[in-house]
């Protein structure tokens, strides 16, 4: 009897036994651990491990089957996908490429993976919607969108994703590049890429907007890309509340980027950083539809900032048509003993003419509204030619900024209507050791035709201390200042020294200066060097002076 009992019971837990592992292993087979790295192709299947001898069909399932912190290896090819979420750290990387960061970047065969989705209202072709310890990377990519944005991050419930980071990406086809409005990110990256926007009625949308969360030390980098044909090229903007407590720590880049044909301004800054650099861009064709607006526009921003733009170049594409302001700060609010620093220094502006007010660089018109010890603005090294105005300073009632301006050391000549102008009034404003295009100083009557005179300083009002002088003078040095028929010698154009004969910086760096000479040969073109261009005059077999 006990042994009938015995071996039903004994039958029984080997069966269940055996049902137990087998389920324990249809659970476990598809998930990969942390630290994997599965693998999607065009010729894949979804049925499949997703292993490189096995290799699944779509971004989405292999997505779904990740575990935290995996890679996703996408071979090239087109992939069609509607479900591409990514709610956990994970990274996903297209097939290598050796495509350069430049315009070509946008074409088909720069990039062989192309992720886009079925139609219109399938949304963004990625979402990011992963938690606040989420670390996102994606890499080799062309991301095709249509009525939304390409790539869209959407945190849940406001939270913060930890990084988002795109390398060799391109995003076009959508209604925006990268949108993260909504979205605080502690860290955001986006380098060697390239962004384009869809057809639509101007303003368009931003071609980039990185949002990050405010006073947790994770910078924003953005560094060697190129946008175009959007309503701006990087708005990093306050636009969901975030960064009104503290500024973002660290050291922010904005820097080498080429942006071209932007419905308004190709970077706006509108919330507060520790230190941001915009550094090196190129950018052409800001501001085509609307006016008002720079090229690189500061404004809106609450806590302690500091911003320096340098090395930048401005400029038109359409014969001036299509350039409005270079560099505008304005619209900085009130907020007692939080200091705004902005420095402007080194940029090269030329070349916008879209209306008889475009120019160089502008402060206002709209308020600011800090003290003036508590806001420092330097315009210093800066080449503005061409322009309507080089520039121009413009306050509202009641504003102080112009007691902490400092406008010293620029190249300021040829521009149209005026080289600069002050719409202010009781205002303290240094414009000392500036080159006005001449040897005699700005003027403040009317404006020279270009290439004639000094330009001039005008539209002032009021009871101003406007500092004109001492003014940069430039002088010709040939030593030795005889040289024998055939042979050669240095000549020099010397900007070190003011109209007060007091040792200067002298012109910006790089600035062109042309020789001729009505005896001999001489070298045509040099840049400035530490304040001297020095060319080489190869005297004739006749003698004489010259």
């Amino acid at each position: 009897m006990t042994t009938l009992i015995r071996r039903p019971i004994t039958a029984a837990c080997a069966i269940l036994t055996s049902i137990s592992l087998v389920a324990l292993t249809l659970i476990a087979s598809p998930a990969h651990a942390n630290g994997t790295t599965l693998y999607v192709a065009t010729t894949g299947s979804d049925s499949n491990p997703c292993t490189s001898a096995q290799k699944c069909l779509t971004i989405s399932h292999a997505v779904s089957v990740a575990s935290p912190g995996a890679t996703i290896d996408v071979a090239a090819g087109t992939y069609v996908d509607d479900d591409i979420v990514l709610t956990d750290s994970v990274t996903i990387r297209g097939a290598s490429s050796n495509a350069t960061t430049s315009k070509g970047l946008l074409t088909s065969g720069a990039l062989p993976t192309v992720v886009t989705t079925s139609g219109a209202g399938a949304g963004s072709v990625i979402e990011i919607t992963g938690s606040s310890n989420a670390n996102v990377a994606l890499a080799n990519l062309h991301v095709v969108g249509q009525s939304t944005a390409s790539i869209n991050v959407g945190a849940p419930n406001g939270s913060a994703v930890e990084t988002v980071s795109f390398d060799r990406v391109a995003a076009t086809g959508g209604l925006m590049g990268i949108n993260t409005t909504g979205s605080p990110i502690r860290g955001f990256s986006l380098t060697n890429s390239a962004v384009s926007c869809g057809a639509g009625t101007a303003p368009r949308p931003a071609g980039v907007i990185p949002t990050v969360a405010d006073g947790v030390g994770y910078p924003i980098t953005l560094t060697n890309n190129y946008l175009t044909d959007c309503g701006v090229g990087i708005n990093a903007g306050n636009f969901a509340g975030f960064g009104t407590t503290d500024a973002v720590a660290g050291t922010s880049t904005i820097s080498n980027n080429v942006m071209e044909a932007m419905d308004w301004s190709c970077i706006v800054v509108a919330m507060s950083f520790e230190d941001l650099q915009i550094t090196g861009n190129t950018l052409t064709g800001c501001n085509t539809t609307i006016t008002g607006t720079g090229a690189i526009d500061l404004e809106a921003l609450t806590p302690p900032t500091s911003v320096t733009a340098s090395g930048n170049t401005v400029g038109a594409a359409s014969g001036g048509a299509d350039g409005d302001i270079g560099i505008q700060i304005q619209n900085v609010p009130a907020s007692p003993g939080n200091l705004a620093r902005f420095e402007v220094a080194g940029n090269t502006i030329s070349g916008l003419l879209k209306s008889g007010s475009s120019e160089g660089v502008r402060s206002g018109p709209t308020a600011i509204a800090r003290a003036a010890d508590d806001i420092e603005i330097s315009v210093t090294g800066n080449t503005l030619t061409g322009n309507s105005r080089g520039g121009s300073w413009q306050t509202n009632a009641g504003a102080t900024l112009e007691q902490n301006l400092e406008f010293t050391g620029n190249r300021i000549a040829n521009n149209v209507s005026r080289g600069f102008s002050v719409f202010s009034s009781g205002r303290t404003f240094n414009a000392t050791n500036n080159w006005w295009g001449c040897n005699t100083g700005p003027d403040t009557g009317s404006q020279p035709a270009p290439g004639t005179g000094c330009d001039s300083v005008g539209g002032i009002t009021g009871p101003n201390t406007i500092n004109l002088t001492p003014f940069l003078m430039v002088a010709l040095d040939a030593n030795p200042a005889t040289v024998f028929t055939g042979e050669q010698d240095p000549i020099r154009v010397l900007s070190t020294t003011n109209s007060d004969d007091q040792a200067v910086t002298g012109l910006p760096a790089g600035t062109a200066i042309t020789f001729g000479s009505t005896i001999g040969e001489i070298e045509s073109t040099a840049a400035v060097a530490s304040g001297v261009a020095t060319s080489t005059l190869t005297a004739g077999f006749v003698a004489g002076s010259g």
